[in-house]
């Protein structure tokens, strides 16, 4: 989080298999310029080489606790804050943006655990899965991507953030709600876990949507990762699902 940092270098390492560096750099600030004027705050992001990233987004773990936040960049190198995005979601005071229920959006690296805590379920994924996967909270949905996260480059700049999707666990209220949203084909890989507490349950992916973007030595992980999620060829998320008691 950006919040409480100093103006220190904040290498980002992540942990595969193996040592692999990524969004190296750190928080500079003007104390020159007003804090936040306009939507546009006093603080940009500076590269290894010295350059500022611009007209960009970018998940930043600038304190390397592990939580992700995403912050948007204008083409000054500028951090916005207290305004929106051009998408129309809100950025709050310190630069990250919100989900719709006013809570940051973030997403979470958990160190050497293989386990996912949310408000309805534990979920305890295989042990090859520690150190690399990291996940988000949306709207009561779990979306799980393979970690490290990575630069998007072009034309040798960064011009944002790049996740791979592994799974997502998608949760509804009733039946007829689920039914809606599989009948409108948003997700592909669609299987229905099961239901507990009157909520059901789906999980879809993996997708390729950014498989390009990293090396073949992430892709064997990602196989490796994959398998052990399966049993006879069936996903075992559900089996690998605790769930908190309705009347807790």
């Amino acid at each position: 989080m950006k919040k409480n940092l100093q103006i220190i270098s904040s290498a980002i390492v992540m942990t595969l298999f193996f040592t692999f560096p990524a969004f190296a750099g750190q928080w500079i600030q003007d104390a020159g310029r007003p804090a936040v004027s306009d939507g546009v705050s006093n603080w940009r992001w500076q590269e290894d080489d010295g350059t500022y990233v611009q007209d960009c987004d970018l998940w930043l773990d600038g304190n390397k606790d592990g939580i992700y936040e995403n912050y948007y960049f204008n083409s000054g190198g500028w951090m916005l804050a207290a305004t929106q995005n051009g998408y129309g979601q809100t950025i709050n005071s310190d630069g990250a943006l919100l989900n719709n229920d006013g809570s940051v959006l973030r997403i979470i690296a958990p160190k050497d655990s293989a386990v996912i805590t949310t408000p309805d379920y534990t979920l305890t994924l295989p042990e090859n899965w520690k150190n690399n996967f990291c996940y988000s909270l949306r709207n009561g949905n779990l979306y799980v991507d393979f970690h490290p996260i990575k630069p998007l480059l072009m034309d040798g700049k960064n011009r944002g953030s790049v996740t791979q999707a592994m799974f997502w666990i998608l949760s509804f209220d009733s039946r007829e709600e689920m039914e809606n949203i599989r009948n409108q084909g948003l997700y592909d890989s669609w299987r229905l876990l099961g239901s507990s507490n009157g909520k059901y349950y789906v999980s879809c992916g993996p997708t390729d949507t950014a498989i390009e973007f990293y090396t073949e030595e992430d892709r064997a992980v990602m196989q490796q990762m994959q398998s052990a999620l399966y049993e006879n060829g069936q996903s075992s998320l559900w089996n690998r699902m605790v769930f908190v008691s309705a009347g807790n």
